[in-house]
């Protein structure tokens, strides 16, 4: 079963902490991000993805991305 981050998981560098996933919906604005360690799937906003990588960018696809939040909730970026 995966869990929730704690407190022990981010880094001791001050770096942010890099997620692993796997696209599993990309439309023309947005993508969803299921995550190989934590429960659900995070949202991605193409303005949150440098262009070049949004294009290359498809079903099924390893990610490498950070977690941020917002009023929204929370939010992956690249």
């Amino acid at each position: 079963m995966k869990c929730p981050v704690w407190l022990e998981q981010i880094r001791k560098d001050d770096q942010p902490l890099l997620i692993n996933g796997r696209v599993v919906k990309k439309t023309y604005s947005y993508a969803l991000i299921e995550s190989n360690t934590y429960y659900g799937v995070h949202f991605l906003h193409q303005t949150n993805c440098p262009s070049e990588v949004w294009e290359d960018m498809s079903l099924g696809n390893e990610v490498e991305y950070n977690l941020g939040f917002t009023f929204s909730g929370a939010a992956a970026f690249i």
